[in-house]
């Protein structure tokens, strides 16, 4: 049983669809079922490097001892599909307070079950969590791999060296969920209330949240040819410095290509992250 290590790579990095990455590798999916059952983690279409990580999930309100360890047996928590919110599954009562809509918060606990085949060894894992309110601390196979104490922003954790990629183990996510009362000036909810996903890249990959698109002079040209500032953060976490090649292309809503690609290379350091700035022209874009 060995961690999904990472291996050399390097490779063309394309933006796509709305500035979104573009790789020609497939990723992963969770199968989608109705119940309680270890999923496996398999491929998704092309084109796309993320999934949603929604099914299947474990809840139990409380606070048990032990609740982060793989084998915790968590074998009599409900079973559910985020996003979540156990607050107003709750009774009203007064023993809350008015901002939070008299329902009380409290600690909950999250747990998913997932296998990961051995074919996604050396590929890096992340997993983004678009909101949970409040306090979370997030753990992978038992080990805490960091906390956000924020309900209302979103955030995400490189898991792959603590996942076992050979197609039998199963991994175990452990969230805890603390939403102490009063937090909010109004009502929040508790629990992981927004979307999870799961993103699998190479190893040299465009970082989390590593692409800015700005259009600094767009009321001045947009009736002709408009200059498109794209601002790529790429991340080399394999073995090796590489030269990296970012080829840039922008797609309208239909997926039309309407710039001209533009390409350029970098060697970017092991273990270092490199930014690429570009301008690409899109001639009279719509809307």
């Amino acid at each position: 049983m060995k961690p999904c290590t990472k291996k050399r790579c390097s490779f063309v990095l394309a933006l796509g669809m709305l500035f979104s990455l573009s790789p020609t590798t497939a990723f992963a999916q969770t199968k989608q079922t109705q119940e309680a059952e270890t999923v496996s983690v398999g491929f998704i279409k092309d084109g796309e490097r993320s999934t949603l990580f929604n099914q299947n999930w474990k809840f139990f309100k409380g606070n048990p001892s032990g609740a982060s360890e793989t084998n915790f047996n968590d074998s009599s928590w409900r079973v559910l599909n985020l996003p979540h919110d156990w607050s107003i599954e709750d009774e009203f009562t007064v023993q809350g307070e008015a901002e939070s809509g008299f329902l009380l918060g409290g600690t909950g606990w999250y747990r998913k079950h997932f296998v990961v085949p051995e074919k996604f060894n050396g590929k890096d894992f992340t997993l983004n969590f678009d909101g949970i309110y409040m306090n979370a601390e997030v753990y992978v196979n038992g080990k805490k791999l960091g906390s956000h104490n924020y309900g209302y922003t979103a955030f995400a954790f490189d898991i792959t060296d603590e996942l076992i990629c050979d197609g039998i183990t199963e991994n175990v996510i452990s969230v805890k969920v603390s939403n102490p009362t009063p937090s909010s000036r109004w009502y929040s909810g508790s629990g992981i209330y927004r979307d999870v996903t799961l993103s699998v890249t190479d190893p040299i990959h465009v970082g989390y949240l590593g692409t800015t698109v700005t259009t600094p002079k767009l009321e001045n040209q947009k009736s002709g040819s408009v200059d498109v500032n794209v601002k790529t953060t790429i991340e080399n976490e394999s073995l090796s410095d590489s030269e990296v090649t970012l080829k840039t292309t922008i797609i309208n809503k239909d997926g039309k290509e309407v710039s001209i690609p533009v390409s350029d290379k970098k060697v970017v350091q092991v273990n270092a992250s490199v930014d690429f700035e570009q301008t690409v022209i899109v001639n009279k874009p719509t809307l």
